[in-house]
């Protein structure tokens, strides 16, 4: 766990202007690169490159960096931290007195439980500066920076490189359909480099197809599963994908104990309670803790849904807004963070929320997203000479209900509830109560 405890700061040794980097945690990939364009020989030590950096150009560099990392500064009696810009690393950070305390865990915050807010204030709209569940506990999220001025005990929040702010200009499919599959490519061969094993949990669908495929041609040492219940799943089509890439599939069936048992050990981990969320990462979870070996790269389909309007396949109109809400979404609920990672000590990526395929994703036109009555259109289309008819075009199912997981979800609320008119209202209390519990212990 990175917990960070960074105390009033005063740089006394220093010439006036000058910075401290206090905590770097991560990796950024274009640091030389940036001093080079602000005509400065890079010394060969990464942190004080990155010191340098922010002595010329201050948050100006938040917006430069490209990687995962969570980087804090020290300048005079101002502490300036950010996040960088894919969804890897989750950090909280409170006021305490006159400190600013970050760390990557709910658990670390003292008196935690005093600051639970009532099930009945917590809101699930997905839109979160705060912790929906905790009062006073702040969400670095994705894209941002944060600065704190000791002097005036003044707390402020800002965004500075969101995709969100990316400007459409592909509206061409022929060019869009290029650029995805060129951007895809280049991502995974250069995430799976060197990786001894890599994981796909496929389902037959459009997302992890597409992903299992490309990782098929720069992995030596491929694995395919899939996973589902008896009375649900995927495994048909999952083995069509498995057939074309000449791969044996394997396959977990979930049973219903093992899905129960799974609700506290998940919202333990996602430290939230937003039911949809819990709900599809049990079946992520459990997969996990049948596969998993310490080193495993695990490569996954997740995120094309949000990025091309894969809920949605009656307009343009309709997918662009869809897109807005669900990406703002991404950013509180933990789903794509290392914390499964840490639990299982292997190293997962999602290649659609690269930073480089998110910048492509948010240039293209909503028009291409949505096509024909056909979601996540331009998406298909960049994959339909290289996959199987029957896999690109195939209808989008959510993995709660594929894999017959959203039925043990509400048998669990049927146990604990006989009479109620809101199932997901329900849901999302039992997810709330295992929280308490995970926090009370």
């Amino acid at each position: 766990m990175r917990y960070f405890n960074i105390e009033e700061y005063q740089n006394k040794l220093h010439e006036k202007q000058s910075a401290t980097l206090l905590v770097y945690e991560g990796f950024a990939n274009n640091t030389n690169e940036i001093l080079k364009k602000i005509n400065i020989e890079p010394c060969g030590n990464e942190y004080r490159d990155i010191e340098t950096a922010f002595k010329y150009l201050g948050v100006e560099l938040f917006r430069l960096l490209r990687g995962e990392y969570f980087i804090a500064f020290g300048m005079d009696n101002t502490i300036y931290a950010s996040l960088g810009n894919t969804f890897s690393i989750s950090i909280y950070y409170y006021l305490h007195k006159k400190k600013i305390v970050f760390c990557d865990s709910i658990q670390e915050i003292p008196d935690l439980y005093n600051r639970l807010q009532p099930f009945e204030r917590v809101s699930y709209t997905g839109d979160h500066e705060q912790h929906p569940v905790f009062k006073d506990v702040n969400m670095l999220r994705y894209g941002e920076y944060v600065q704190f001025d000791f002097c005036n005990i003044d707390l402020q929040s800002f965004s500075m490189q969101s995709p969100l702010n990316t400007e459409v200009s592909i509206f061409n499919e022929e060019e869009a359909r290029s650029k995805i599959f060129s951007t895809l490519s280049n991502v995974i061969q250069e995430k799976i480099a060197n990786s001894s094993r890599v994981v796909v949990l496929v389902s037959g669908g459009i997302d992890s197809s597409a992903v299992a495929y490309l990782a098929s041609l720069y992995a030596s040492n491929l694995e395919l599963y899939s996973i589902g219940t008896k009375k649900s799943n995927e495994f048909i089509y999952a083995n069509k994908i498995a057939d074309y890439l000449k791969l044996p599939l394997h396959r977990i069936c979930i049973a219903e104990d093992e899905y129960r048992e799974a609700l506290y050990n998940v919202t333990q981990i996602l430290e939230h309670s937003d039911s949809t969320i819990i709900e599809y990462m049990i079946p992520e979870f459990i997969a996990y803790k049948h596969i998993a070996r310490p080193g495993d790269v695990f490569l996954s389909g997740y995120g094309s849904d949000i990025l091309f309007g894969g809920f949605n396949s009656k307009s343009a109109f309709r997918t662009s807004e869809l897109i807005l809400s669900e990406f703002k979404s991404v950013q509180y609920s933990g789903e794509m963070s290392k914390r499964f990672d840490d639990y299982f000590s292997v190293r997962t990526i999602y290649p659609y929320f690269d930073y480089r395929f998110l910048d492509l994703a948010f240039s293209i036109s909503s028009t291409l997203k949505t096509r024909y009555g056909i979601e996540k259109y331009i998406l298909r289309k960049a994959f339909e000479n290289v996959l199987p008819h029957c896999i690109t075009w195939r209808k989008k199912i959510g993995i709660h209900q594929s894999t017959g997981c959203e039925d043990y979800f509400t048998n669990l609320v049927n146990q604990s509830v006989h009479d109620f008119s809101d199932l997901r209202l329900e849901k999302n209390r039992l997810a709330y109560k295992a929280l308490v519990r995970s926090i009370k212990k």
